[in-house]
C-alpha cells in the first residue's frame, strides 16, 4: 500500500481531532491509494476494538462483538477505553491489507438519564397519604 488516509470522525466533516464520547457515533472514513491497485468495487471489511492502551502494537486490543459496520457508537462498556477501527481489503495484487486507526483519547462518559417506572399508591383524597 503506497498511501492511505484513514480517519475517524464524529461530525459532518472529517479531519482534525475530536472528542470520543459515549453515545456519539464514530465513523471510519477512508481514502486509500494502493500501488497494487484497488478494485472499482472493493470489498472492505470493518471491525472495531477497544483497549486501555493507545499503542497500535498493544496486545490489549479486544474485538467488540457485533461491531462490523463502517461506524460505531461507543456505549457504557467503552468508557475509559481507546477505540480503533480495523479496515481490511484485498488489493489489486491479491494481497490482504489491514489499516488500523484509533481515537486519540479514551471515550468520555455521558451522564445517562435515569430510567424508572413510578407507581403511586395511596388514598388520593385531600390530605391523604401517597407513597411512591
Amino acid at each position: 500500500m503506497s498511501q492511505s488516509e484513514y480517519v475517524l470522525s464524529n461530525g459532518p466533516t472529517p479531519g482534525g481531532s475530536f472528542a470520543a464520547r459515549e453515545d456519539l457515533v464514530i465513523s471510519a472514513l477512508r481514502t486509500i491509494v494502493d500501488s497494487d491497485g484497488i478494485s472499482s468495487t472493493p470489498n472492505y471489511t470493518f471491525a472495531w476494538e477497544r483497549s486501555a492502551e493507545p499503542s497500535a502494537n498493544s496486545a490489549s486490543w479486544q474485538r467488540i462483538t457485533g461491531a462490523t459496520a463502517s461506524s460505531y457508537t461507543p456505549g457504557d462498556a467503552d468508557v475509559g477505553f481507546f477505540i480503533r477501527a480495523v479496515l481490511g481489503y484485498v488489493d489489486g495484487a491479491n494481497n490482504a491489507e489491514t489499516v488500523l486507526v484509533a481515537t486519540e483519547e479514551v471515550v468520555a462518559n455521558v451522564n445517562d438519564r435515569p430510567t424508572h417506572n413510578l407507581r403511586l399508591v395511596g388514598n388520593f383524597t385531600e390530605n391523604g397519604v401517597v407513597t411512591v
